[in-house]
């Protein structure tokens, strides 16, 4: 099952569903339109409002912020604008600002429609197509589109041009894909104008004209179309229709990442493929391998392949793991992956230490359950086991609010430059951080020097910290985590149940029960010492103050109750250190190897434990 580590960023062209438009005449608001706006929207105009929530869906004027926009389509719809109503019905079927609900977007949408606005009348036809809420029914959608097409509605014309470039509902016509296309983009709606460059670009209705193709995509990129963005970006990456130029294909990947759209994953890809061959960047093995989980997590198939490829490869970015690779590549060839399906028949069944067939099709088939969910396949490929693990958590803060909200967890300064470790989940969407020094009575700014989702670790760097006199003067060591055997004592030093308790570092202890977690996930240590939120991130030590672990989760009591019909008793996880050290070393962050503890080991780990703030 070897297999070298070869980037496929699939950069083919994006069907990416529904799509938002604004205004009536389908272009989008601009920056400088957006305080006229939003005056509106206070004054309760309901175009206002409609467009203050593009403008915050978009980011557009303002920062981008789902809950927002959510909010202020529901305020349009429940005054009964048709049009807010036709936004709502988006927000439910991509989950942004809200819970994904599929039946919720079929609701809306049917309400949208039933009120004559002819993009809910197409958007309903859409989820006909593909089944969002609804059985599928291609005569169903064609019907609807069409009727919604009769109004000239540049969306409208968009959808009917989808359906016929696809033969949903009607036999395939491509020139009467094109033509549609063609009265949408000349609407400027950027679904006809990103439509429109796949057509271009393909040569489908018409003679294929890269130009031309790059050309809708820029218009639909200025309006912030991200699967435009996409197709921008691949045409820059292979120099098509435009000067080749990986810097502004980095930039469009980047931010199509960044929008958390259903283009996110073929971002992630370009970007990883990018900084595998050095294209426009330094080859980066974390990158890539940070990227390629990202892909991989939202369900792209090439990335599931080239992860499970770093799997078994040395200085990929990745620990090495088999069990995993063989999974991936199951889930691939599910998909008809046709490389996957090769390396899949070269491997053996077989159960060792070091691999474990039957673990791996058991994963496989938990990703593939997932991957009907969408994107619930993160939570496995990130190493913690769905539900029976529920992370030791950031305590919550002082400040509650959504704007201005604090996570607190637990930390160690782990070199003589202030550098902290913590757990990706306490500084995760965070602003600002800071940490308090319990030893020196005082807080102090932080800074991010990286974050790994994919093994829950996090490090950041304290700012002054060099100038700072502490003692003991060096931090303790971190050991490899092999040095951990199960029966060991152990301690782990945090601030648990932030609010309630002192701010002082709180010492707790117990056993190393196993050395793998829930499903025999490798990564983690299993130990008896008790848990609490606020304990997230912080160090676990052998009694000779060595740390072996990073404290991160916590057995599901509710769940474990519900399954085994018992509570469990001191069921906790850390994250072995081998993990931690790999980042630091990928990252450019030394970890001493003689440091050494000086007086009580506790004392010595207490002294150089933080509490981490992160404001979001």
């Amino acid at each position: 099952m070897k297999l070298p580590l070869r980037i496929v960023a699939l950069l083919g062209l994006l069907i990416l569903g529904a799509t938002t438009f604004a205004k009536s005449q389908d272009a989008m608001p601009t920056a400088e339109e957006y305080l006229a706006i939003k005056k509106l929207a206070e004054a309760g105009d309901i175009s206002g409002t409609i467009n203050a929530g593009i403008c915050a869906r978009e980011g557009i004027g303002r920062d981008r912020n789902y809950d927002d926009a959510f909010k202020l389509f529901s305020k349009a719809a429940d005054n009964g604008d048709a049009l807010g109503m036709f936004y709502l019905a988006i927000s439910f079927e991509s989950g942004k600002g809200t819970a994904k609900d599929a039946e919720q977007a079929f609701s809306w949408a049917k309400k949208s429609s039933d009120k004559g606005n002819p993009k809910g009348k197409a958007l309903l036809g859409q989820f006909y197509s593909v089944g969002t809420g609804t059985k599928i029914s291609g005569t169903e959608a064609f019907r609807l589109a069409s009727e919604a097409a009769k109004s000239k509605d540049g969306y409208a014309e968009a959808v009917l041009g989808s359906l016929y470039g696809r033969g949903i509902g009607t036999p395939k016509d491509e020139d009467a894909a094109f033509r549609l296309f063609k009265l949408s983009a000349d609407k400027g709606t950027r679904l006809g104008l990103s439509r429109l460059g796949e057509a271009y670009a393909r040569g489908k209705g018409t003679s294929k004209d890269l130009e031309q193709a790059a050309q809708c995509w820029q218009k639909a990129v200025a309006q912030g179309h991200t699967g435009a963005m996409m197709q921008l970006a691949a045409a820059y990456t292979r120099g098509e229709g435009v000067d080749q130029s990986y810097e502004k294909a980095k930039a469009l990947a980047e931010a199509v990442v960044e929008s958390d759209s259903d283009g996110s994953p073929y971002g992630a890809a370009l970007l990883a493929h990018l900084y595998q061959e050095g294209l426009g960047v330094e080859k980066s093995p974390a990158q890539v391998a940070k990227y390629l989980r990202m892909s991989a997590a939202a369900g792209h198939i090439g990335s599931m392949n080239n992860y499970a490829a770093a799997c078994l490869m040395p200085g990929s970015g990745v620990l090495a793991d088999r069990t995993l690779a063989a999974a991936l590549y199951m889930v691939a060839a599910a998909k008809g992956d046709e490389i996957a399906k090769k390396n899949i028949a070269n491997t053996q069944p077989m159960e060792t230490p070091s691999f474990s067939y039957s673990k791996a099709s058991a994963i496989a088939r938990s990703i593939m359950q997932s991957l009907d969910a969408h994107r619930e396949i993160e939570e496995l490929q990130e190493g913690w086991n769905s539900e029976m693990v529920g992370k030791g958590g950031s305590g919550a803060g002082p400040k509650e609010g959504r704007k201005g909200r604090v996570s607190l967890g637990s930390g160690l300064v782990f070199t003589p430059e202030g550098h902290v470790f913590t757990n990706h989940h306490v500084i995760e969407d965070g602003t600002s951080f800071e940490v308090y020094i319990p030893t020196l009575k005082k807080k102090m700014p932080a800074k991010l020097v990286v974050s790994d989702a994919a093994n829950d670790l996090a490090i950041l760097q304290v700012e002054g910290w060099k100038a700072e006199k502490h003692s003991p003067a060096l931090p303790p060591p971190i050991a490899s985590s092999t040095k951990a055997k199960v029966g060991d004592k152990v301690f782990a030093i945090g601030f648990p149940l932030p609010g309630a308790l002192s701010t002082d570092a709180k010492y707790t202890s117990g056993d190393v029960s196993s050395l793998s977690g829930v499903g025999d996930d490798k990564r983690v240590i299993q130990i008896s010492a008790p848990i609490q939120p606020g304990n997230s991130g912080g160090p676990l030590a052998l009694t000779d103050g060595r740390i072996v672990g990073i404290v991160v989760a916590t057995l599901n009591y509710r769940l474990t109750l519900k399954e085994s019909g018992s509570l469990p008793q001191n069921v906790n996880f850390a994250v072995k250190s081998d993990y931690l050290r790999i980042l630091a070393a990928n990252s450019g962050v030394d970890i001493p190897d003689d440091l050494k503890v000086t007086g009580s080991p506790v004392d010595h780990v207490s002294a150089f434990s933080v509490q981490v703030i992160s404001t979001h």
